[in-house]
């Protein structure tokens, strides 16, 4: 249900800076896609975040879908033109819809673009299912990796690390 995504999205994600700017919480400057209010990035800590409105489902409206996944696509594209390649060590990527291919237009040329850097990219989405499932990397960008969380209130918080080496990516989950 792309309408009850989205709703989650804005009720979690949308502004969250403004939530924590409280000064208790030391947070990197967050930039927002002009065209498109819900897509958030941040580089913090050596890691460039890039949060996308993207979603599965029923295509409601198909000129919508086309222009989202395109405006999505360009934002990764402004994030890794403007950030320099030297400032972050990996990718985290949040979005709404599993890795596949009814979102493939979004998704192949976003990894082709992606490939180019190099870096590490985890892809962290919270759609249908329960548990936690870690999909094989993309046999021809195999540090890309799609994980599917765990959804809220079943399980306790999944802190996700980011370091370097051949498993830049761990996850463990804390007691609910």
């Amino acid at each position: 249900m792309p309408e009850a995504a989205f709703e989650y999205w804005m009720e979690k994600l949308n502004r969250f800076e403004e939530f924590y700017a409280t000064g208790q919480y030391d947070l990197p400057m967050v930039g927002r896609q002009n065209s498109r209010d819900e897509n958030f990035a941040f580089l913090s800590k050596g890691v460039l975040f890039i949060g996308l409105n993207l979603v599965d489902g029923t295509v409601q409206d198909e000129s919508e879908w086309d222009l989202r996944h395109l405006q999505n696509v360009q934002w990764i594209e402004q994030q890794l033109s403007e950030n320099d390649e030297g400032e972050y060590r990996a990718i985290v990527m949040f979005g709404h819809s599993g890795f596949n291919s009814k979102v493939g237009d979004f998704f192949w040329p976003a990894i082709d673009r992606l490939k180019e850097v190099n870096k590490p990219v985890l892809y962290l989405h919270a759609n249908d299912g329960i548990g936690m499932i870690e999909y094989a990397p993309v046999v021809d960008f195999p540090k890309f990796l799609a994980v599917r969380m765990e959804k809220g209130g079943i399980v306790g918080p999944t802190i996700v690390s980011v370091k370097g080496g051949d498993a830049p990516f761990s996850f463990s989950v804390m007691d609910a």
